[in-house]
């Protein structure tokens, strides 16, 4: 701008330069233009150099445009087990964290972006049903955001559980569950089981027991997915956890199912296929860029999680003792055959003895 304003002001004074020659002696006039040239060489360094300053300022805001390589440098930082100044990173295959369903949200303006990761989950250790928002981007407060609240349905009541064994008590041909104040009620049938992907192990096929994952999983499919955040309510948990001066971030994409990284296994996000189409849909703003991504990298669904950690949440009971109780196998090397015989006979009568 300034270059382009002293461009302007040179060719003001260029004009009036060339109008007064007129007026001039030869030799007024050959200073004149001499002048002239002078001011015209001006403007086009003037002109030059605003160009320049024009293309190097910053853009508006002082920020720069998004790139992929910059989702995916911030996400291979910030989504690790290896940095103990901020939060763990979702991780679908936690088995004390144990995974449901998730969702994935994108929200962008022209400098900012922010991916939300909500996760609906069993939590082992605190024998609850819980719901997990993890928040990255560019203008997060803290580098990343980790949100939790325990949901409205509850296990953690008298009636769902034996004081003697501690098992859980939930009927598979009746469900009953705490929502809030109310017990809700539902008599699912085999093939809605299989339809929210629940598949149960061989030893339980004929059993009418349910585990605390399971229940999970049948109420999202039941409910069609009750817990997630409406799309005001993520909004608004969005906007709270950006850096003062952030502007208005608009959701521009939205999906159930993503390739997610195994973070576990130290799995960097710009490892992963699937994440590295989910950084060019954020960096372009474009939500059609989605349709590069396959849908076998798909690794977010219920059962897939489940066939991941089979052994985990299904281990394998210890095989019963044999009939008659334990057999044992006395194994001796070829020097304590004379030791053991001695043994014997001393325990055998002389007449007895062959």
């Amino acid at each position: 701008m300034i270059g382009l304003l002293a461009a302007e002001g040179g060719l003001s004074r260029g004009r009036k330069a060339i109008g007064s020659a007129h007026e001039q002696g030869p030799e007024d006039r050959r200073a004149s233009s001499q002048q002239s040239i002078a001011v015209l060489l001006m403007m086009g360094i003037s002109v030059l150099l605003g160009g320049l300053v024009l293309l190097s300022a910053p853009s508006v805001g002082g920020a720069e445009m998004i790139t992929e390589a910059e989702v995916l440098n911030l996400l291979d930082e910030t989504m690790t087990y290896e940095r103990g100044d901020i939060p763990p990173p979702p991780d679908i295959y936690n088995i004390n964290f144990q995974f449901v369903e998730g969702r994935l949200s994108v929200f962008r303006n022209e400098h900012d972006w922010v991916i939300a990761f909500e996760i609906v989950a069993y939590v082992l250790p605190a024998c609850a049903y819980e719901h997990s928002l993890h928040l990255y981007g560019n203008c997060i407060q803290g580098q990343v955001q980790w949100i939790l609240r325990e949901l409205p349905a509850r296990i953690d009541v008298q009636e769902l559980w034996d004081n003697q064994t501690g098992a859980f008590l939930a009927r598979r041909d009746r469900v009953r569950i705490k929502w809030g104040d109310e017990w809700l009620e539902f008599t699912p049938t085999a093939q809605e089981y299989a339809a929210a992907g629940i598949v149960f192990p061989p030893d339980r096929q004929q059993a009418n027991d349910l585990k605390p994952l399971e229940m999970l999983a049948y109420l999202c499919w039941k409910l069609q997915s009750p817990f997630f955040l409406s799309d005001e309510e993520l909004a608004d948990a969005v906007q709270g956890a950006v850096v003062e001066g952030t502007g208005e971030l608009r959701l521009i994409f939205q999906t159930r199912e993503w390739q997610h990284p195994k973070v576990g296994e130290g799995e960097l996000p710009s490892q992963v296929l699937g994440m590295q189409v989910l950084a060019r849909l954020v960096a372009t703003g474009d939500a059609s860029v989605w349709n590069e991504f396959r849908p076998e990298w798909v690794n977010t669904r219920f059962a897939d999680v489940v066939r991941v950690n089979w052994e985990f949440i299904y281990p394998p009971k210890p095989a019963p003792p044999p009939p008659g109780g334990p057999t044992y196998e006395l194994i001796l090397v070829p020097d304590q055959w004379a030791e053991l015989e001695e043994y014997a006979w001393e325990e055998v009568p002389e007449d007895e003895q062959e």
